[in-house]
């Protein structure tokens, strides 16, 4: 009755989540600064507590407390719920603590969305079975809808490349000195959310090779079924690959 604002009960995943409600000090007896326990168990029943000191309370008086938490777990996701907990531990004396209490449930929806994947080399789009340069420029862009989480992980990408000498992919780690990454903007988020993999190797060995990717976003979602898989080839002999006429349709002459 004194004072209450909070987020609605249902919020986005990634999202965060603001309440406040008035401590009243019932008595004509001052209080020293107001200690809250604020304790947050998650879907999962995961507890996480934290603690915060607010103004001195007159007698017949209230403050205001307030508390803002960021739901951007995994274990998040479902029926959350937010204890506020005024004076614990007997903090200060009190005879009756039973009205120190104010709960909040907090849903939290399930981002079941994909980001978008985008794989270029050297700024194109390659055919199945392509020569590249030895030395190529490739480009993973991941882009997602969610406003809230950031792309902004290496983990987030799983590339593997198969040489012309074996059948096994190899792993690539995205943190090695051949990958540079650009996470997406914070600032940014509710124009795009959008990462950049530059992935920038020296395939000196020629023959065909197979690169495989997969991008996720923060809620774990893939941005496929099947990962993007590409077969490409290098060869470091001098020779002319492709003979293209232009203009191509024409009508009296052409050249090659």
């Amino acid at each position: 009755q004194k004072y209450l604002v909070k987020s609605k009960d249902t919020i986005p995943f990634g999202s965060s989540y603001k309440a406040a409600v008035a401590f009243e000090n019932i008595t004509d007896i001052d209080m020293d600064s107001i200690l809250v326990k604020f304790t947050v168990k998650d879907a999962s029943n995961k507890i996480t507590v934290a603690y915060k000191r607010f103004a001195p309370l007159p007698g017949n008086q209230f403050i205001v407390v307030d508390f803002e938490y960021v739901f951007n777990q995994i274990s998040n996701q479902g029926v959350n719920t937010i204890i506020f907990e005024v004076n614990p531990d007997n903090d200060q004396v009190e005879k009756q603590h039973f009205n120190n209490f104010a709960i909040f449930t907090v849903i939290l929806e399930k981002d079941i969305l994909n980001p978008i994947m985008d794989v270029t080399f050297d700024g194109r789009h390659i055919t199945d079975g392509e020569i590249i340069s030895p030395k190529p420029e490739i480009l993973i862009n991941l882009k997602d809808e969610n406003k809230n989480l950031a792309l902004n992980d290496t983990s987030l990408f799983k590339l593997y490349i198969t040489t012309p000498n074996s059948t096994t992919p190899i792993s690539l780690d995205p943190r090695s000195s051949d990958f540079s990454f650009i996470p997406a903007d914070p600032a940014k988020l509710d124009v795009e959310n959008v990462a950049k993999l530059f992935y920038r190797p020296s395939l000196l060995e020629d023959g065909t090779y197979e690169l495989r990717v997969q991008g996720a976003d923060r809620s774990l979602n893939d941005a496929g079924t099947n990962d993007y898989r590409v077969q490409f080839k290098i060869d470091t002999r001098p020779a002319i690959s492709n003979f293209i006429n232009y203009p191509n349709p024409f009508s009296t002459a052409t050249q090659f």
